[in-house]
């Protein structure tokens, strides 16, 4: 688990390109409204029934002293491959956030048993969490969750603050989509930012490459020095959900998450050709395929502008 930090130059480096489809009929591109048991249904299925954000609240809420902590379970969110658990800690500025792949466990009737979570620890896929018992819900046009998790966290794990303390029965309400979503096809732009991303290229008006963002992880802004044992990452991905949520992280050679930060993002135009993140960075789309984007960020500085262009390739 990797807490939030909110200073960051790459946040805004997201983007969608423009596509066109010949065929008259364009499918819906997401589920949004799955409901069900899962332990009735087929991983396919299942996916489809968990996929959103859901919070956490009211009685099932829990607030439990861990380590010397004060922490309580306040969401989780899955995609199609992604899943992110946020954890109030208190005393910490931001949420704490458990980021990772996750894996729909089968029974011998082809169902689902089990949604396993993984976390790379120490260079190794390590089964950070279970969730069982999933049941979504509808009422009132609202889709609510109830469900159980169990926490497996290595003692020796100094990133999670919290331990198994938070295991037990929770329930939870699905946020809305993100607008847009509802309408969106599969030959549509915001289908295909709705999925996975690994940076693959960087330059700036500046002449920087990719592996100077690397390192800048690494240096003091304010003295240029670089800090002692620093984890350089090697590696940046960005995940976007069809609920809004934009997941950026950093990673080492090993795979283990160095840093998570966890923003907004929504369409800027009706054109879908620029995005807006945390309500603030607008990123301008230069191209987008099924594997691959490329976005431009242009800011002015003292009356010169500078310019970031991040190129991407789909991470599954």
């Amino acid at each position: 688990m990797k807490k939030i930090y909110s200073l960051l130059l790459l946040v805004s480096l997201i983007a969608v390109g423009c596509s066109s489809n010949d065929d008259d009929t364009p499918t819906e591109a997401f589920t949004l409204q799955a409901t069900g048991t899962v332990a009735d249904q087929t991983p396919e299925e299942a996916r489809k029934t968990i996929n959103g954000k859901w919070t956490v609240g009211g009685s099932s809420s829990k607030s439990i002293a861990a380590k010397g902590l004060n922490c309580t379970f306040v969401g989780i969110e899955f995609t199609d491959d992604r899943f992110a658990i946020a954890i109030d800690v208190a005393g910490y500025d931001d949420y704490a956030i458990a980021y990772g792949t996750y894996e729909l466990t089968e029974g011998s009737d082809g169902n689902v048993d089990s949604v396993d979570l993984y976390e790379s620890i120490n260079g190794t896929n390590y089964k950070i969490a279970t969730l069982t018992d999933i049941v979504v819900t509808e009422s009132g046009n609202e889709l609510n969750a109830s469900f159980e998790v169990v926490f497996n966290i290595p003692d020796d794990y100094e990133d999670w603050p919290c331990g198994a303390s938070l295991s037990g029965d929770y329930t939870a309400s699905k946020e809305e989509p993100v607008n847009g979503a509802e309408n969106a096809t599969e030959d549509s732009n915001f289908a295909k930012l709705v999925n996975t991303w690994s940076a693959v290229a960087y330059t700036n008006s500046e002449g920087a490459t990719l592996a100077d963002i690397y390192n800048y992880y690494c240096i003091d802004e304010e003295t240029g020095e670089e800090y002692e044992n620093c984890d350089t990452p090697a590696s940046i991905e960005v995940s976007f959900s069809a609920y809004g949520s934009y997941i950026f992280t950093t990673a080492n050679r090993s795979g283990e998450t160095i840093e998570v930060y966890v923003d907004s993002w929504e369409f800027n135009n009706a054109d879908q050709t620029e995005i807006l993140i945390d309500g603030e960075d607008v990123l301008t789309i230069d191209e987008l395929t099924n594997t691959r984007f490329v976005v431009t960020l242009s800011e002015v500085y003292e009356g010169e502008t500078f310019t970031e262009t991040f190129t991407f390739n789909r991470a599954n």
